[in-house]
């Protein structure tokens, strides 16, 4: 069975090494993409029945932010329970700080080496599994 991931990530270059990445840790997965913020927001409000497994979520992205599309998602019922991991190339601990009381289950830094990033498909292995 695939696993369902909607990833709200304006590079295109992050969405194709987190795909390699899942490849690479042998997750069956189906990635619904959204480039920036506002795309995503409007999908989140009006939800379309294929509820993700995983939302995966940077912090930074154009129209309108990653702290607001998060509080967004756990106001939004269908969505309980669903894991959030936040993923960002900030290291701020503002940033960090930021997320207190919305759930997200994991804060990762990109990683700027190619080996550290493929590690992202482990991570997410692991947040399924629970």
């Amino acid at each position: 069975m695939k696993i369902r991931i909607t990833v709200i990530e304006d590079n295109g270059a992050d969405v194709f090494l987190l795909e390699h990445a899942l490849e690479e840790a042998g997750l069956s997965f189906e990635i619904q993409h959204f480039d920036d913020g506002a795309k995503a927001r409007d999908s989140i409000r009006a939800p379309h029945g294929n509820t993700p497994d995983l939302f995966l979520l940077d912090l930074n992205l154009p129209r309108v932010d990653g702290i607001e599309l998060l509080r967004l998602i756990r106001q939004q019922p269908s969505f309980d329970g669903i894991p959030v991991i936040v993923w960002s190339s900030s290291q701020s601990p503002t940033d960090r700080a930021s997320l207190s009381g919305f759930k997200a289950v994991r804060f990762i830094v990109k990683p700027a080496g190619l080996d550290a990033f493929l590690e992202i498909g482990g991570i997410i292995r692991e947040v399924l599994a629970g």
